[in-house]
């Protein structure tokens, strides 16, 4: 008998040695899925209307009990509702596994009529904060406790409490609750109280977090609220539970779940605004059938069930032309750069000018490969190698004479005179009849033996006004002359300028055009001054224009001209200026311009963007330009134009059969770096730039005479 009871003793303990191992190992699994689980979750920033009222909360908790309840073995799929407050002010974050995000987003939208943005890693404060102070609550009194009603009386009053604990930060303050719930099982009504089990239950754990000098102090305040609530038989009690601060951090669903809360509940403690005093976000609309998906994409829908649907241009429907508004800092220069990288990438021809340069140095970065040597990268600030531009160059005279007097025109302001006109566009016109360049213009004026010859050139039986003009000049008093030599000056002075357009065989813009090459200009104003960098730009976009003019109809591919900050430009548009954007189309050039408010621009142009722009895209709008566009982008009112999440567009494009209707868009991020740039540089410097020192000479060498003080003899030929 003793020796069988020891075998049983010993089956017994082999047993019971096993069964723990299992117990050990099922554990160690589950852990293993958990933390792997845990890695896939997203973290969102949550956005809510500014009438979100308790129903429409209730209404979101209660749609959460559809979402995964847990299984043997399987990892726990918890959702964290986060409220956190900094001097800034106060942010909501809802952090949740990547599986059911979508899900949520589609549920958020339905009940909330809310945004859910998706956060940047550098971007998430709970996440980064050292919380000083922090616990962790659960529900005391017993597994009895948990189906016990909490005392909530006024759910706008819990509200109301839990909102004072998150006002007023100091610097170096913050505060945080956090929930992480998860939908819990079926309970019968004799589990517990039966008001408590009629309305949907979730298992949760309730964190709470402070930094600063107060942080324990804040942390017993806000746990003053649950103390509130609590009622006979339901009473929170700090959970035991060590290094609760990185708990808050991670956003843990490890060591259990010991609260169980009902919906009701939930949406008293939860955190939420339900006093009005939410963030309004735009409305989101669904791209139709009508909206293509192949050609330049704009972006993708930011509507739960299509977000991965694209939206894009058609490249034929660039040539109507496309107007991008938006202030600084909502991503317009991303969508620029993402859009030309896609001109380029699909053998388009591209001119950008913009008057910063980053964005032409953005676009360098990420140029495909197979297009590097069709790059031209004039960039004025290379001293060592310029590329010529004879903007005087053509087969009009006339026409690039009235070019270049509008732009000086503008140059001067109100100080232009009719006869200040008159002696400038004689020297002009004089310059471009005889094939030379802008600073020879100024030579004419100041160069004795220089001028002579040059009037000697012109054909008296065709131009014998041009010729009586330089006669006339030489009765007027040296101020005349003087006042064009200066405006000459103001735009010439510069060296970088000067060897640009001092050079007689610049850019063959035809060529250009013709064979579809990639004109980047950035036009750095911090160090060209704002007035000459658009005087430059405005010189550029006419040649361009011009050359597109000239172009064949069997020879005329679409191409795209880019123009950033495009008020700098248009305001030195003369009145006949707008006919691009209402003849381009028939010419294969498609005009892309961005600026950042709508009053920027004269009316007259506003008027023909308006009208010709046929594809429209804005991002969030200051209050005056999204009261003026709410008419064109219906059903979006004035509020959502006015709300439009960072990297989010309206957008009203042309499709490939027609106007599409309005669709909300994210815009994609900054295409990648593909390591061309240096040599894409290196090979249009060789091709078109030329030494500085050649340039210099043959300046020289043009005009022999020095320049003189006294204003010479003009008109006399001797």
């Amino acid at each position: 008998m003793d020796i069988s009871f020891q075998l049983v003793q010993i089956v017994f303990i082999q047993f019971a040695a096993a069964g723990l191992g299992l117990v050990g190992v099922i554990h160690i699994v589950r852990l293993a899925q958990q933390r792997q689980a845990d890695r896939m979750r997203r973290t969102y920033e949550l956005f809510f209307p500014s009438t979100m009222g308790h129903e429409q909360v209730l209404a979101f908790i209660r749609s959460l009990s559809g979402l995964p309840k847990p299984k043997f073995m399987q990892p726990i799929y918890a959702v964290s509702f986060e409220r956190y407050a900094d001097e800034a002010g106060e942010r909501y974050f809802l952090h949740t596994p990547g599986r059911i995000a979508a899900r949520l987003d589609e549920l958020f939208y339905e009940h909330i009529e809310g945004a859910m943005e998706l956060l940047d890693d550098d971007d998430d404060p709970v996440a980064t904060t050292t919380w000083q102070a922090a616990t962790e609550l659960a529900m005391g009194g017993g597994m009895t406790a948990l189906t016990k009603s909490l005392r909530i009386l006024d759910v706008q009053g819990t509200s109301h409490s839990m909102n004072a604990q998150f006002k007023s930060m100091n610097p170096g303050e913050a505060t945080v609750l956090q929930w992480c719930i998860f939908p819990d099982r079926a309970r019968a009504a004799t589990d517990g109280d039966k008001d408590f089990l009629a309305d949907h239950t979730f298992s949760a754990i309730a964190r709470l977090g402070a930094a600063g000098e107060y942080a324990q102090g804040m942390v017993k305040d806000l746990s003053s609220v649950f103390k509130s609530v609590e009622a006979p038989g339901a009473r929170f009690q700090r959970r035991l539970m060590p290094n609760v601060g990185e708990r808050i951090n991670l956003r843990a669903s490890t060591a259990g779940f010991p609260i169980l809360i009902n919906a009701k509940e939930f949406s008293a403690l939860c955190g939420w605004p339900l006093n009005g005093s939410g963030s309004r976000r735009a409305k989101r609309i669904a791209p139709t059938i009508v909206h293509d998906s192949q050609g330049i994409v704009i972006g993708t829908s930011n509507t739960p069930k299509l977000q991965n649907r694209r939206v894009a241009i058609p490249e034929q429907a660039l040539t109507v032309h496309s107007w991008l508004l938006g202030p600084s800092g909502t991503g317009k220069s991303t969508l620029l750069h993402n859009m030309a990288t896609q001109i380029i990438d699909h053998n388009m021809g591209l001119v950008l000018i913009e008057p910063k340069g980053d964005l032409a140095r953005d676009i360098l970065k990420t140029m495909p490969l197979h297009r590097i040597h069709d790059l031209i990268w004039l960039d004025p600030l290379d001293l060592e190698r310029p590329i010529g531009l004879n903007v005087l160059a053509g087969d009009d005279p006339e026409r690039v004479t009235s070019h270049v007097i509008g732009m000086f025109k503008n140059l001067s302001g109100d100080t232009w005179s009719a006869q200040l006109q008159r002696v400038l566009r004689n020297a002009v016109m004089t310059a471009a009849l005889n094939g030379l360049t802008l600073y020879d213009v100024k030579q004419l004026l100041v160069n004795k033996d220089y001028r002579n010859g040059q009037v000697r050139r012109l054909n008296r039986n065709i131009h014998p006004d041009i010729i009586q003009e330089w006669r006339w000049l030489d009765d007027k008093a040296d101020m005349t002359v003087d006042s064009a030599v200066n405006r000459l000056d103001a735009f010439l002075g510069s060296r970088m300028i000067r060897n640009i357009v001092s050079q007689k065989d610049g850019l063959n813009f035809d060529e250009i055009v013709r064979k579809r090459k990639i004109l980047l200009v950035p036009l750095s104003e911090a160090h060209m001054g704002q007035t000459n960098a658009s005087a430059l730009g405005q010189l550029i976009f006419d040649m361009v224009w011009d050359a597109t003019l000239r172009r064949p109809a069997e020879h005329r591919e679409p191409n795209v001209m880019m123009v950033d900050e495009f008020q700098m430009f248009c305001e030195m548009m003369n009145t006949t200026k707008a006919d691009p954007f209402a003849l381009a189309r028939s010419y294969g050039l498609g005009l892309m311009v961005a600026n950042q408010y709508a009053d920027q621009l004269p009316k007259a142009v506003q008027q023909t963007l308006s009208k010709n722009a046929q594809s429209q895209i804005v991002f969030r709008l200051a209050n005056e330009d999204a009261k003026s566009m709410q008419q064109t982008f219906a059903p979006m009112s004035h509020e959502d134009l006015s709300n439009l999440p960072r990297y989010t567009v309206a957008a009203k494009l042309m499709s490939s059969t027609g106007n599409a209707p309005v669709v909300t868009l994210k815009t994609p991020p900054a295409p990648k770096v593909t390591g061309a740039a240096s040599e894409a540089v290196a090979y249009s410097r060789k091709t078109y730039g030329r030494p500085v020192m050649e340039v210099e000479a043959d300046l020289l060498t043009r005009h022999k005479a020095p320049e003189t003080k006294a204003r010479p003899s003009i008109g006399r030929l001797e």
